[in-house]
């Protein structure tokens, strides 16, 4: 099954995940100065969903 498919059938827990990180990466930014990177926001996202599926099939 590819991710596009994970993220259809599992589509409310990638937004929460997805919500959560762009809240981090904002508060890294406003609090440490840091450049906020689409690219790694988005690499954390996703293996944050997978992560968080296989927690849930154990």
């Amino acid at each position: 099954m590819n991710i596009v498919n994970l993220i259809k059938k599992h589509w409310k827990e990638f937004f929460l995940i997805t919500i959560i990180i762009f809240i981090l990466n904002l508060i890294e930014v406003k609090f440490f100065n840091k450049i906020f990177s689409w690219w790694e926001a988005l690499k954390i996202i996703i293996i944050s969903f997978i992560v968080s599926l296989n927690l849930k099939k154990k």
